[in-house]
């Protein structure tokens, strides 16, 4: 992380208060993110990272990014239930993460297959759960060959995954 980003409880600390008060030829001489950053933080003081000064630090996992928490530990601290686009609810899922070396990963992630949404919703139908689920060994991906539109099975080329939680 860039020198002078506040995060987690020291967002806010060591900023400057005030509305900066650029001048003209320093916002036209910003040739990069990184000269953008300086400048902000030659005004302002520490830069606040909006992940975490915002909302609770969970971040939106892309659908590639979900491999991440494939077998590594994961807590599902929450999930809930939402109409999709097509008919089909989701689940969407506040996971922590354990990775190698003792750091964590904050996410949010969203699933509407027949994986991880189908199994929360049985869990959730039978019990009552809605978070509190810890799964050892984190995701699993299953490869699968099946074309619910054409009743077909994929050619090998064209395989997508799915992802499900772990159980042994």
């Amino acid at each position: 992380m860039a020198t002078g980003m506040a995060t987690g409880k020291d967002a806010g600390k060591g900023v400057v208060h005030t509305k900066p008060d650029y001048l003209e030829k320093e916002l036209a001489g910003i040739d990069s993110f990184d000269s953008a950053l300086h400048l902000v933080h030659q005004a302002m003081g520490d830069v606040v990272v909006a992940d975490q000064a915002l909302g609770d630090g969970f971040v939106l996992l892309k659908e590639e990014e979900k491999r991440r928490l494939v077998g590594i530990p994961v807590l599902l601290m929450e999930w809930i239930f939402s109409p999709g686009d097509f008919g089909e609810d989701f689940v969407s899922v506040k996971v922590v993460g354990k990775v190698p070396g003792g750091g964590i990963v904050k996410a949010i992630m969203n699933d509407g297959s027949t994986g991880i949404c189908q199994q929360l919703r049985a869990l959730t139908a039978e019990t009552g759960m809605h978070g509190g689920l810890m799964a050892r060994n984190g995701l699993r991906v299953s490869e699968y060959l099946y074309d619910t539109e054409k009743g077909a099975v994929v050619p090998r080329a064209a395989r997508t995954s799915r992802r499900a939680l772990r159980t042994t």
